[in-house]
């Protein structure tokens, strides 16, 4: 709501929940939430929460969703030490006798 005329008013583009025009609380899907504003998600997430490449999901079912990483990113392949399940269509980790 707008104080000064008490009218409601509507959030910012792609903000979802505003306690000010300016002041985004939640951002709507392939949006994340940074410093009261919202930034889109890298393309190859399907939705995204805290940094850019930090996926919830991927958009491409034939991204692998990087679950052994600190970020969840959605790629391709996988990172060293880890393989690409195509059934769960995740990164997992190589077992500890996995040489490579």
């Amino acid at each position: 709501p707008d104080n000064t005329t008490m009218t409601c008013k509507n959030c910012m583009k792609d903000c979802g929940n505003c306690t000010q025009v300016d002041q985004c609380l939640e951002c709507n899907l392939n949006f994340y939430l940074s410093m009261a504003s919202c930034t889109q998600c890298n393309t190859s997430c399907l939705g995204c929460v805290g940094l850019f490449s930090n996926c919830l999901a991927c958009a491409s079912s034939k991204d692998f969703h990087d679950l052994v990483s600190p970020l969840h990113s959605c790629d391709s392949f996988c990172p060293e030490s880890s393989f690409g399940d195509a059934e769960s269509m995740t990164c997992k980790k190589c077992d500890a006798n996995c040489k490579e």
